[in-house]
């Protein structure tokens, strides 16, 4: 399965008292609905899965199923420490109708005196397992990327892994994997700050937290690629570039508050996240100014 296109990294609505807020989820959904992005990834880093539990967590997978139009790919990020966890969200999500899931390397898999190769062996055995073509997710924003070029190669070897995910930004390690994985297999952007580079270097698409907050915005830069219309690609992207800053400069609760400017539902994160200052969201607003939602 190739993907192409514009994906949405969705968040996660919670209520005043932290509980998870399913009519905004389906809100949300019904908005984005109405804009031609190619899908939706759900309850990943942007969704604060790892604050979630295993059953709030299936709850959400199954609310973004319900809301979600027919006419996009509904991605499962199943990012989980335990080979066997990832699994079983995944087994979940696939009797939901979820399209593919998306794994991240566990931290545990990170940490001095693992053995080598066991990011390898985690991402295999779920892969062997799981009844959902897989998609990696390497790379972490401001850190750099994670497995590496020769190891994404090696995994896009299994047949049931279908594509990577780079979510450092780092623009030459995008270059590496691009030439490193065989032909067929995608490679996505996570960095909105980045989508222009990465779709003319050859990305097949991108999978974005801005486009909670302006997934119109994140389309036209793509349109313009695929048009061949670089220079209002360049214009886009250089006009986007002081909101995706902003709010990536606050985290998950700028974003939030992006998409209440904009006209969704943000709301507030969950501990120990908290909400930002007045100072932050005063910035946020001025660099949104004249984005269209």
């Amino acid at each position: 399965m190739n993907l192409h296109g514009i994906f949405l990294a969705s968040t996660t609505p919670f209520d005043h008292q932290g509980d998870l807020y399913f009519a905004k989820i389906r809100e949300n959904l019904s908005r984005w609905n109405r804009v031609p992005l190619a899908g939706y990834s759900i309850a990943g880093l942007t969704g604060e899965g790892s604050l979630l539990t295993s059953e709030e967590r299936t709850a959400v997978l199954r609310e973004a199923a319900r809301a979600g139009s027919a006419e996009r790919c509904l991605l499962a990020e199943v990012l989980a420490e335990s080979v066997r966890e990832a699994v079983y969200l995944a087994r979940r999500a696939a009797e939901m109708g979820y399209k593919l899931a998306v794994v991240g390397t566990p931290q545990l898999c990170r940490l001095p005196g693992a053995a080598p190769g066991v990011e390898m062996l985690y991402f295999r055995s779920v892969a062997d397992q799981v009844p959902l073509p897989v998609v990696i997710r390497d790379g972490e924003p401001g850190a750099g990327p994670v497995l590496g070029a020769g190891t994404v190669a090696c995994l896009a070897e299994h047949p049931n892994i279908q594509a990577v995910i780079e979510s450092s930004g780092d623009e030459a390690y995008l270059r590496e994997l691009l030439r490193a994985v065989p032909a067929g297999f995608s490679v996505l952007t996570a960095s909105a700050g980045n989508v222009l580079p990465a779709l003319q270097l050859g990305a097949a698409g991108a999978v974005l937290d801005f486009a909670c907050a302006a997934p119109f915005f994140c389309l036209a830069i793509e349109e313009a690629v695929r048009t061949r219309d670089y220079p209002a690609a360049q214009q886009l992207q250089d006009r986007a570039t002081p909101a995706i800053l902003a709010v990536q400069k606050y985290g998950i609760a700028g974003l939030k508050w992006a998409m209440d400017l904009q006209g969704y539902y943000g709301g507030i994160p969950r501990l120990p996240l908290s909400p930002i200052s007045i100072e932050a969201k005063r910035e946020i607003q001025n660099a949104l100014q004249g984005l269209k939602s």
